[in-house]
Order: C-alpha cells, then structure tokens, then sequence
C-alpha cells in the first residue's frame, strides 16, 4: 500500500486545472466563509501543478514538504506513531534525492513509476520462472531471457515533448538502448495500431522512430491480426 504522501504525489499530476476552477467555485458556494482552508490547499496545488517541470523532483518534494509543515507537525506531535512517520517521511525526501542525483532529468512522476514497481524488483530472483514489471531505469543492471517494451509508439516513446528537444530525444535514445539491451535471446517491441488520445477520440498509431532505426534484417515485423492466428 502506498503512504499518504506519494499518494499526493501521484495525485498532483492528474488534477487538470479547469477540474480546480470548477471545485473552487463549488467549495464556495456550498461552504462559505468555512472553505477557507480547502482554499489553501487550493493553491499549494495550483503552485506546485506549475513547478512540476521547473524544479527537480528532489527540490520539488522538498519544497511541498516544507511548505505544508508536515515534518514539524510530526516533531511536534505526542501521537505514539509520530516519529515513525516523521523517519517515513524523511526516508521518502532522502529516496527522490538519490533518485534525482541518478536521474537529474527525469521528474517526480517517473521516481513514481519506478516506487510503483519497486516490490517487484526488490523480490526479484533470475532462477523464478515467472514475468517481472519494471520501468527501464530500474532494469538498468539486469538481463533476461525475453523481454517485452511495451508503448514503443511515437509519442509515447520518444514523448511529443522530446521531439523538439535534441538533447531530450537523445536521452530517450539511450534509454531505448538500456531496454534492448537487457534481452539475452529475444525482445519484443509492441505498439498500438490505434489508440485512445485524452481518453476520447481514437488516433491512428505509429512504431517509435527507435524501432525504425533498427537494421531491418534484425527485425521481424509481425502483425496483430497475424499474432492472433
């Protein structure tokens, strides 16, 4: 189970802002002059929904953590659980600064993916017969047999926003070739052929340029319709 606060991690990036606006207004109405603090914690969201791609994921946890007070708030506390939820949290700020200092250009949400899969890798054991869930940067280390990418759509690996970044769409690059690299016999590189886009209207979608810079004679390209016969 996830604690509280990479709970409101997680949450952060999903609130669109038209969402906020429409629930100020409807904590207004409905509470008064009592919405006072839903407003506050209104605008930390807000400040810290702009921050997201400003600061690192260590400046950005810690700055979230400072502002709500919640480290003092567990000092300061008589409650019998207080300093082990204090140490939580204090190990999860030290967690993103070893994060950030590994990974300086990715953000909070990926040391999420990557919290999100950690009990796998942590009991994970090359002599169990079984599938492993992990994102590239924790498999950085490991190989198996048969490994399966998943999302090798363009757009979706490279991300839209890297394609005009050179630096950015080299990096994917490189974490492409961290993925690959990992299978010892066969890796299967799986796209959508249509998707949803901001879960309405269906797309049309393409292989990621990374799996067109393969030598052809390396691939062998096969189709769902046939995959499924």
């Amino acid at each position: 189970m996830q604690r509280p606060l990479i709970n409101a991690f997680s949450n952060l990036k999903k609130i669109k802002l038209n969402s906020l606006m429409f629930l100020k207004t409807l904590i207004k109405w409905i509470l008064g002059q009592t919405s006072d603090a839903l407003f506050k914690f209104y605008n930390v969201i807000i400040k810290y929904h702009d921050l997201r791609n400003k600061l690192s994921a260590s400046e950005l946890a810690r700055s979230l953590v400072e502002e709500i007070e919640i480290l003092s708030h567990y000092k300061d506390s008589k409650e019998p659980e207080a300093k082990d939820r204090f140490d939580n949290v204090a190990e999860l700020l030290t967690s993103i600064e070893e994060f950030s200092q590994r990974n300086p250009r990715s953000g909070l949400s990926t040391f999420l993916e990557d919290v999100s899969l950690q009990t796998d890798i942590d009991h994970w054991n090359d002599s169990d017969n079984r599938v492993t869930l992990m994102t590239v940067h924790s498999s950085k280390g490991l190989e198996f047999p048969v490994v399966f990418i998943a999302g090798m759509d363009e757009g979706l690996f490279p991300l839209f926003r890297s394609l005009d970044d050179k630096s950015e769409l080299e990096e994917e690059r490189r974490l492409f070739y961290v993925a690959l690299t990992r299978a010892e016999q066969k890796v299967y590189l799986l796209y959508a052929t249509n998707r949803k886009e901001n879960g309405a209207e269906t797309v049309n979608g393409l292989p990621s340029r990374f799996i067109n810079e393969i030598p052809e004679e390396s691939l062998d390209r096969i189709s769902f319709s046939s995959a499924c016969n």
